[in-house]
């Protein structure tokens, strides 16, 4: 296949011309290495034969690993390129990645190199953004026992925090049971999780410390492993929750308290239905309020299943409260998502995509 023309959906004109994917040139290294890998990947919005974004690839290594990409890209006014380089092992582990992300006019670009022990896990992370005039940093160096399991991640750095570090512990069946992570010098202890298991390797409580602060969680299980109860012990109003589900094993409840929230606590306090009116039995279309019957937030879907709007209130048209719209082309892929209030726009998104589908 050399070329394709995608279905457009729901964009308009304007945003087809603005996302620039209405068609798709491919090219193949048939001239290269001879395996036919897609060489190049150009976009053209309407009626133009100005590329949108062209992603170039050189020829993959002897393992089939693609060794270079290259994105050119012209969207929304703003003209530029980006190059990511890689280099593998024998055994097509990957040992070095370089990131051609300079600013205009300048030389600088960074580099990663990847270490692995002799039973090949990952060691070490060198990191270097070259022409910087910067030294090299080596970051999450790994310990680990005899199973193979981590028991230290350390990265060593400069100035007042000589180093960061994560350390675990295990039980005999492999599980984590406590993860603490240190700053130095010291060591001095920033944060800490302590976990405990049922017979049935469910967790049965976490406890969470950072600095003089800690909380206790414990949960419950239905008999197919479904968590049914997250609750924190130790102070009142802090966080409870329960959980109902059908035979087919989805969510038919949820009930989120808080009265005494955390400092930065995002959690909206609920006790809600889940409604399941699609033709997908699968798709959650509302959540309905239990003291009052009314939607705490309403769904809907295109035809592929993408969801196409989010209306958190009781009045869904035109939604009264907040509300996000999300746009997609034809190859499924999120191009803007809109924030509202009251139906008045308070802030977008817009995504563009190469040809592996990376944003």
């Amino acid at each position: 296949m050399k070329s394709k023309l995608v279905g457009q959906r729901g964009l308009s004109a304007a945003d087809q011309v603005l996302f620039g994917g209405r068609t798709e040139k491919l090219q193949w290294d048939y001239g290269g290495n001879m395996t036919g890998r897609l060489y190049a990947w150009i976009t053209y919005a309407p009626n133009t034969t100005v590329p949108t974004i062209t992603r170039s690839t050189a020829n993959t290594d002897q393992g089939g690993e693609r060794s270079r990409k290259h994105n050119f890209y012209n969207v929304a006014g703003l003209a530029g390129e980006r190059s990511v380089s890689r280099k593998f092992s024998f055994d097509n582990k990957l040992t070095e990645i370089r990131y051609g992300d300079a600013l205009p006019g300048s030389s600088e670009n960074t580099l990663g190199k990847f270490h692995y022990d002799a039973r090949g896990n990952p060691l070490q992370l060198g990191f270097l953004n070259i022409n910087s005039g910067q030294p090299s940093t080596t970051i999450g160096v790994q310990t680990r026992n005899v199973a193979g399991l981590v028991i230290k991640r350390k990265s060593t750095t400069t100035g007042a925090m000589t180093f960061v570090e994560s350390n675990w512990t295990y039980d005999k069946l492999g599980r984590v049971t406590s993860q603490v992570v240190q700053k130095g010098p010291g060591p001095v202890e920033v944060a800490r999780q302590d976990l405990t298991y049922l017979g049935n390797d469910n967790p049965a409580a976490l406890v969470h410390t950072i600095g003089a602060s800690s909380k206790q969680f414990q949960f419950g299980y239905d008999r197919r492993h479904q968590i049914t109860s997250a609750n924190e012990t130790t102070t009142p109003g802090y966080f409870t929750s329960s959980y109902g589900y059908g035979t087919a094993g989805r969510l038919t409840t949820a009930n989120l308290a808080q009265t005494a929230p955390a400092f930065g606590s995002e959690l909206q306090p609920r006790n809600v239905s889940y409604q399941y009116a699609d033709a997908d039995p699968e798709r959650v279309t509302a959540l309905i309020d239990i003291a009052n019957a009314q939607p705490y937030a309403s769904y809907q879907y295109d035809e592929a299943g993408n969801q196409v709007s989010r209306c958190y209130g009781a009045d869904v048209s035109p939604c009264i409260g907040e509300s996000v719209d999300f746009v997609y082309d034809g190859n499924d892929q999120l191009r803007r998502a809109t924030k509202k209030t009251n139906g008045a726009v308070v802030g977008s998104e817009e995504y563009w995509y190469d040809g592996d589908g990376a944003r």
